[in-house]
Order: structure tokens, then C-alpha cells, then sequence
């Protein structure tokens, strides 16, 4: 079995390949979450930039619900951006995945959150190798091209860059501080 990031790695990057082709993305979704009165009939641009900046601290109160840790709650468009070098889509969230595209032009940013940590961890740093192992990121961390694995406690991050080609050179120290900004958001 493969695991769902790896998968959704492998997803973007078919994705990437096939929009390196393609006339345009399509429009970005908005994800219904609910306005509290039960109906969930609220769409939201999750991980959108508001006019409020939000501080570290709220994010990370909003980022624990009774579904676990939502991923599109650990990064703010506005952080995302520079990576693509032009404006970002609001993130979209799919189970334990949130996903960032750029407004034009390929390329993405995936955050992953997983509860079953040490084994997601262990398998995928073995799986993808390791290129150096950051120290101040979460318990313990790796980085792999552009993707930054992280244990906090018991749950797995991950933070995936797939560059916006032929508009932005992404470096890997940009992926690390991306990642260390979406591990500080984490609810302790």
C-alpha cells in the first residue's frame, strides 16, 4: 500500500506535467465547513489571507477540530506566494491534505498532517531518502528534495513544493522555512 502522501506526491506530480500543457488551472474550490448553526452551508477560502493578520497563535487554536489537525489552517496564502513567485488560490483541503496552487502557471504546495506519526515518519524518510535532517523543525525532521517531513509528538507533517516552473527558482532553505512556519502552527 502506498501511503496517501506519497500518493498525493505522485498525483502532483502527474498534475504538474499535465499543466505544464494546459491552457490554465481550473478555479480553485471553496470548502463548505459550516457556520454553526449546523447546516454546513458556510463556503470558506481555507488558508485564504484575510484583512485581519492573524497571529501564529489563532491559526493554531483553529487548526484542531474534532476531525483532527486541518491542514489548510497551517499556512497562509501570503506565506505561499513567494514560493510561486505570483499570486496563490486559497487551499483546498481533501481529507488529511491541503493543496495551494498558483493563480497561473504550474506547481503546488501540499501540507500533510497524519496522526500516526512515528510509522508515517520511519517509512517515508526511508521511502524518499534523506538529503539533510534539519534539527530545529518539530522532534525530528528530514528533508528530501522539495519536501520536508516532520514528527511533532505523534503526528507526521509534511510540506511539498512543487516549483512554479519558469516562473520562480524555489530553493530548498525556502521549503525548509515554510515548513518550520506550518510545524510552529501545530496545536501543542
Amino acid at each position: 500500500m502506498i501511503p496517501r502522501f506519497v500518493f498525493g506526491m505522485l498525483v502532483t506530480g502527474l498534475l504538474l506535467s499535465w499543466s505544464c500543457g494546459s491552457d490554465g488551472d481550473p478555479e480553485p474550490k471553496t470548502e463548505s465547513v459550516g457556520d454553526g448553526d449546523g447546516d454546513g452551508d458556510t463556503p470558506t477560502d481555507a488558508g485564504a489571507e484575510t484583512d485581519d493578520d492573524a497571529s501564529s497563535e489563532a491559526v493554531s487554536d483553529a487548526a484542531q477540530s474534532e476531525e483532527g489537525v486541518d491542514p489548510c489552517s497551517l499556512l497562509q496564502v501570503s506565506e505561499i506566494e513567494p514560493l510561486f513567485g505570483t499570486t496563490a488560490g486559497p487551499g483546498v483541503r481533501s481529507g488529511d491534505v491541503c493543496k495551494w496552487k498558483p493563480a497561473s502557471g504550474p506547481g503546488s504546495v501540499t501540507v500533510q498532517v497524519e496522526d500516526d506519526g512515528p510509522s508515517v515518519y520511519d517509512h517515508e524518510k526511508e521511502l524518499l531518502g534523506v538529503a539533510e535532517e534539519p534539527t530545529d523543525i518539530g522532534d525530528k525532521a528530514f528533508r528530501s528534495g522539495f519536501i520536508v517531513g516532520a514528527l511533532v509528538g505523534d503526528l507526521w507533517i509534511s510540506v511539498g513544493v512543487a516549483p512554479n516552473i519558469g516562473v520562480k527558482t524555489t530553493t530548498t532553505a525556502e521549503v525548509v522555512a515554510l515548513a518550520k512556519t506550518a510545524v510552529a502552527r501545530l496545536p501543542r
